[in-house]
């Protein structure tokens, strides 16, 4: 048994040490497909080139899309018409927000020998972060009282910049294909302007209920906005990136 893992050992060092076959060249094209989880489900598209004395430029188009829903229960009294009752309020909240950025980077990888690539570098990012929903139902209802309170929260896109470092590895473990994983640590600073508000329908209903009918709040405010936070940015996760072979020509001789 020590044998056999002695030379499974063997056989994995010597393809690591010796072996760079399938790694791409200068000048091929290669196309990166991420996902990670920072804060939210994400993916990454990116576009990528390879450049003389280990360097990468690229491209990468990130989306993010975050979606939280709760709903939580609790007992509480009301006023009625024929005194206190006990009651139960049920609250649901819904935000749902989408994240499109661009991310161009520049890449440094190690000469290593073998089919595993360690890189690290530095990039920037553009993005627009926009809430496509933000909501919330109150509902309280008890014997012949209900109360239902909906509420719509508007807010503006913040447009935002920042610059990150990057660490990655990957392993290439057929002609010009790899899976590896990518990690980048930097800051960000974004804004936002415009009109902001909330509209809330109350609907009371019920014969106990000594309010009866529909009340509508409408309300906007002009606002400006600032933010600035320093912490994981970028493709935090696994990635399977596919390198393009240059097609190259022979030079005929002229006669």
């Amino acid at each position: 048994m020590k044998n056999k893992i002695a030379l499974l050992f063997l056989l994995l060092l010597s393809a690591t040490t010796f072996s760079q076959a399938n790694k791409p060249a200068v000048g091929d094209w290669g196309i990166r497909y991420g996902v990670f989880f920072n804060g939210g489900f994400g993916q990454q598209l990116t576009f990528t080139r390879m450049l003389k004395k280990n360097l990468e430029v690229g491209l990468g188009v990130t989306a993010t899309f975050q979606m939280n829903k709760q709903t939580t229960n609790n007992l509480v009294t009301v006023d009625a018409l024929n005194g206190v009752l006990p009651a139960e309020r049920e609250l649901t909240t819904v935000s749902n927000s989408l994240n499109i950025a661009l991310n161009p980077f520049l890449l440094y990888h190690f000469p290593i020998k073998s089919n595993l690539d360690l890189y690290m570098g530095g990039g920037v990012n553009v993005g627009v972060n926009s809430s496509l929903r933000n909501s919330s139902v109150t509902r309280i209802h008890a014997t012949d009282y209900e109360m239902k309170e909906e509420e719509a929260i508007n807010n503006s896109p913040t447009i935002y910049g920042g610059a990150s470092a990057i660490i990655g590895c990957q392993y290439f473990f057929y002609k010009n294909l790899a899976i590896g994983a990518q990690a980048g640590f930097g800051f960000s600073a974004g804004g936002s302007t415009g009109k902001a508000g909330s509209k809330t329908i109350t609907t009371n209903s019920g014969a106990l209920n000594p309010i009866q009918g529909e009340v509508i709040e409408d309300s906007n405010v002009t606002f400006k906005q600032t933010t600035a936070s320093a912490g994981i940015a970028g493709n935090v996760g696994l990635n399977l990136t596919f390198y393009f072979a240059r097609v190259t020509k022979a030079k005929q001789a002229v006669n």
